[in-house]
């Protein structure tokens, strides 16, 4: 049985793994088969894409701060983290050559211009998965209180993709990390995170809920999650299911996909390989689902070789015990 600090690598190195994995088959025609870590983004080694960038970019953000930070001193720092990967400036976390999402660069611009974290999302069109994909180290960070990680993941989502049904997927990711961190099982934690997002105006705080669309219907979120739970308990095939998932370069979308390939999968490997394979977006959805997955078993169920190989690994083993060690002063 996994430890919570074994939890925790696993969703960091999970997330990072899964990413460089499904890179290899992004932009590719469906099913493109892959089975192991190989060269990405022009590279000579298995190198992740911008979700995992960001994701460390959250995770520095994470660590400036006392476990109950001031949200708007929080955020602000975040900003100046995402702007610092926007350049490609800091020093382990790769220059931002891997086809960086539009909403979080342009979004990321508008907080260079103005600071305010509140107003440089995206709202109308913020619907995409650049949230979802960065979330799951606040999962990590924040496994002994789960819903605070769901609050947080939501607001997170803000700077970027200010929309209620992104900034709910977002936080749905660090939400379901936190409890597979815990030993919830998939099966169970699913139907938490629907009971909390059907209660999303009294779990998400005021901050987190995008206005100014009429498009936005949290209940689309629900339907969407706990329909992909349950094609994945019933025979649904692969090519089928993402024929009806639509557009995974959508936050709601892509956690649905993630859900689906961990219920699908017996192990780590399994269920980013399935992902890699089917998924569209398919750096991002292995990439969620690879922290999920890394959560459930643990780091030491990932193959010791994809450990070894992934790209900046010394850095995201020590990312790791930082976010553990922070963990533990969570309330």
């Amino acid at each position: 049985m996994k430890t919570q600090r074994e939890g925790v690598y696993g969703a960091i190195l999970g997330q990072a793994i899964g990413d460089a994995l499904g890179s290899q088959t992004e932009f590719t025609s469906k099913p493109n088969f892959v089975f192991d870590l190989g060269p990405t983004w022009g590279y000579g080694y298995p190198a992740y894409s911008d979700d995992t960038q960001m994701m460390m970019a959250i995770a520095e953000t994470i660590l400036t701060f006392h476990p109950s930070p001031d949200i708007t001193e929080w955020m602000t720092k975040m900003g100046e983290n995402f702007v610092l990967w926007r350049k490609g400036d800091h020093p382990n976390w790769g220059k931002n050559n891997r086809s960086p999402g539009g909403t979080c660069s342009s979004a990321t611009a508008n907080f260079s211009h103005e600071h305010n974290w509140q107003t440089s999302g995206i709202t109308n069109g913020g619907k995409g998965n650049g949230g979802a994909m960065r979330a799951s180290v606040i999962g990590a960070a924040y496994w002994k209180n789960p819903v605070l990680a769901f609050k947080l993941g939501c607001i997170s989502s803000v700077i970027t993709h200010n929309n209620l049904e992104s900034n709910l997927a977002s936080g749905g990711v660090a939400y379901l990390v936190a409890l597979a961190i815990n030993g919830v099982t998939l099966h169970i934690a699913v139907g938490k995170l629907i009971e909390l997002m059907t209660d999303w105006k009294n779990s998400v705080p005021v901050v987190a809920q995008a206005i100014g669309t009429a498009d936005q219907d949290p209940m689309f979120v629900v339907r969407k999650i706990a329909a992909a739970y349950a094609y994945a308990n019933g025979k649904v095939g692969f090519h089928d299911f993402q024929h009806w998932l639509g557009n995974d370069g959508k936050g709601v979308e892509a956690l649905a996909g993630a859900i689906f390939y961990n219920v699908r999968a017996c192990r780590y490997s399994e269920s980013i390989i399935n992902a890699a394979t089917w998924s569209g977006d398919s750096d991002t959805v292995p990439a969620i689902g690879g922290a999920i997955a890394g959560a459930r078993w643990g780091i030491g169920f990932i193959p010791k070789g994809w450990r070894e190989r992934v790209e900046q690994t010394e850095y995201l083993h020590t990312l790791a015990e930082r976010i553990y060690n922070f963990s533990l002063e969570v309330k």
